[in-house]
């Protein structure tokens, strides 16, 4: 019931942006975050701000920020009403997809991906858990603070074993490919 309530009152304000000026506005701010993921929202509201040509009404500000916290709101109760499909135990066909690793280099693994911009850099946390629960990896209660701890204990020429066994591990995978 909440969930149709929030609905309701996200399409009354898409319904007035429509009609007056924050039309304008909200379609300059969606293009800004489709056309640019690594844009925050704040980015994105000022780049959008920029693009339109008119004032600003106080009661305009009003309308946007409560349109931001339903939508928010919404967000939410879609997270904790809706089951996941990832579960910790594997199907038996893919029995092999386990990490096989230490956690901290699953971790300095998944953000170099993010750094690298191959996956998306909002919400790294949240892709972090994701990925150690799809290879049936349990983090610890405590990974954050390991991994911020390798970080600042490491000397500054130290590169994660990880990344050089992933090289060996390709060249040794072309080798193989070379020979047949």
């Amino acid at each position: 019931m909440i969930l149709k309530d929030a609905d309701a009152q996200l399409t009354e304000y898409e319904i007035k942006f429509a009609h007056g000026n924050l039309g304008f506005f909200m379609s300059a701010y969606n293009r800004h975050l489709l056309m640019d993921s690594d844009l925050t929202e704040s980015d994105a509201f000022n780049l959008a701000i920029t693009d339109i040509v008119f004032e600003i009404t106080q009661e305009d500000i009003e309308q946007l920020a409560e349109y931001e916290a339903l939508s928010f709101q919404k967000e939410y109760i879609l997270e904790i009403t809706t089951p996941t499909t990832i579960t910790k135990q594997q199907p038996a066909e893919l029995p092999s997809l386990i990490w096989q690793g230490q956690e901290t280099e699953l971790i300095q693994l998944i953000y170099a991906l993010i750094e690298a911009k191959r996956l998306p850099e909002k919400g790294k946390i949240k892709i972090v858990e994701t990925i150690a629960n799809c290879l049936g990896f349990e983090l610890s209660t405590n990974w954050k603070s390991n991994l911020s701890k390798s970080i600042s204990e490491r000397n500054s020429d130290y590169q994660p074993a990880i990344f050089k066994d992933l090289e060996e591990g390709w060249n040794s995978y072309v080798e193989s490919r070379d020979k047949k």
